[in-house]
């Protein structure tokens, strides 16, 4: 019995650890955050919440909003490049549009100005048939600028000798017909060159920009690509010469019969 109480009075004499723990921290001046309660940024352990300079929370304020100002002017003047990009590059399209009306003008001429020249030279045949396969050449091509002004130059030295050969046929040169479409191909001639020469100009203003710092940068980000030119070489430059004035008549009135005929009769 005695045993037993010694034994009772032992347990209750301990103290658990963390009794211990608690009571150390308290003679040293530690306090604990309430249970469930985090503990506030900027506060000491067991001392009172430190307030946050007033200078110190505007020059964050201040430094927030320079960074979104920044960002924003960033992001507008991305916008702005990006759309000049696409207004570049639709005006370019539409360009290639005009140049590509007046070739198919041209190829509507073609035929007709070789059923004329036939009429009139129907031995000329080799000529007539190298202009028939350059014109089908140049209406089947449909790959980038570059590669149709390639298709279109055999094309254009054919019609170089199809009127090289209207020359040595006086009546042919006097129809009526063949001089409406020699004029009106030399103005669709006219009317391709402004149109190629406006396109080219387009396309060199647009690939400076994709070239250049730094909006090749969003060029590439982007998938802005440098355009092709409509480039021919010098020797077809020039349309075809279309001289109206050396035009005679096809057939001039009878000779008036002279006076040893008369006399004769």
């Amino acid at each position: 019995m005695a045993a037993r109480r010694r034994r009772g009075r032992s347990v209750r004499g301990r103290r658990p650890l963390h009794a211990l723990l608690h009571e150390t921290r308290l003679s040293r001046g530690v306090r604990e955050p309430a249970r469930g309660s985090p503990a506030l940024p900027g506060a000491r352990p067991g001392g009172p919440v430190e307030p946050v300079p007033p200078e110190q929370g505007g020059a964050r304020v201040t430094v927030l909003y320079a960074v979104l100002i920044v960002v924003g002017l960033f992001l507008i003047a991305v916008a702005l490049s990006f759309n000049r990009f696409v207004s570049q590059r639709n005006l370019i399209r539409g360009s290639w549009a005009d140049v590509d009306t007046e070739l198919r003008r041209r190829y509507d001429l073609i035929p007709n100005l070789v059923a004329t020249v036939k009429g009139y030279a129907a031995h000329e045949r080799e000529v007539l048939e190298t202009v028939t396969a350059a014109r089908a050449a140049a209406v089947a091509a449909t790959g980038p600028p570059d590669e149709q002004a390639r298709a279109e130059a055999p094309l254009v030295g054919a019609l170089r000798s199809l009127f090289a050969v209207a020359e040595r046929y006086p009546n042919l040169k006097a129809s009526e017909n063949f001089l409406s479409l020699q004029k009106e191909l030399a103005n669709t001639e006219d009317r391709l060159q402004a149109a190629r020469r406006f396109y080219n100009g387009n396309v060199r203003d647009y690939n400076r920009r994709v070239q250049s710092v730094p909006s090749n940068i969003l060029a590439n980000l982007f998938g802005f690509h440098e355009e092709k030119f409509f480039e021919v070489e010098e020797a077809i430059r020039t349309a075809p010469k279309v001289d109206l004035d050396q035009a005679a008549p096809a057939s001039g009135p009878a000779p008036a019969p002279s006076d040893a005929t008369e006399q004769g009769g």
